[in-house]
């Protein structure tokens, strides 16, 4: 599920049909198969859904890779296919209207806002937690989101400035705090990250300590 941009509209899907349901704030109403894929040509299991920033659309992934963009004013849809070859695991706008995608074919995808893809990298595990963020690690767009983040394999954490890197810089982590679940980023050079173990830490993405757990940081929970 996720909030349109105002938070008066929530979206809702799940994994079982090819149904958007659609809750609105104004009218405390539920409103069913209001944007369904349900015709002959598009008929297929939702599998993540994401409101846009900057405007009333939302874009949709499938269970067979594929990518709806729906518009909430119009109700207009638009098809958009081939982005994954299997199941899109994630998706998340950018504030410039970028398109960041995750898949189970192991690949992380850039597409425009009408969905066109940019560019694509393939991964080294399974990708989760996919964000845009507005990093000073990038020489470019300083002003806007200029690198997308996300975790791969449970074990790493991926940096990719897509302006300027073909191939994402990549973090790895030992198993003594557990599997990597998730992360965000504190600032433009720092990274909270989550440990399945129940602890945090605050890692830099900057100058010679980058890649580094401040241990001064790291939190222990009781379980």
């Amino acid at each position: 599920l996720d909030w349109e941009r105002n938070g008066q509209v929530l979206a809702i899907i799940d994994d079982q049909t090819h149904y958007v349901y659609v809750w609105e704030a104004h009218s405390l109403k539920m409103t069913n198969k209001i944007v369904g894929t349900s015709s002959n040509e598009y008929r297929e299991n939702l599998s993540t859904i994401a409101w846009s920033k900057v405007d009333e659309r939302f874009a949709i992934g499938t269970s067979k890779g594929n990518m709806l963009i729906c518009d909430w004013t119009t109700k207009k849809k638009y098809p958009v296919l081939g982005v994954h070859t299997r199941r899109i695991l994630g998706v998340v706008w950018s504030f410039t209207g970028l398109l960041a995608t995750i898949g189970e074919d192991k690949v992380l995808s850039l597409s425009s806002i009408d969905g066109d893809l940019i560019k694509q990298v393939k991964l080294d595990g399974l990708p989760k937690d996919v964000s845009f963020v507005r990093t000073s690690l990038s020489k470019f767009g300083h002003n806007e989101d200029n690198a997308i983040s996300c975790i791969v394999n449970q074990t790493q954490l991926l940096i990719w400035k897509f302006h300027e890197d073909t191939v994402p810089i990549s973090y790895n982590f030992d198993d003594s705090c557990g599997s990597l679940v998730a992360h965000a980023w504190q600032d433009m050079e720092n990274i909270i990250v989550g440990f399945s173990e129940g602890s945090i830490a605050l890692i830099s993405m900057s100058g010679p300590d980058a890649g580094k757990v401040f241990t001064d940081s790291f939190v222990i929970f009781n379980k």
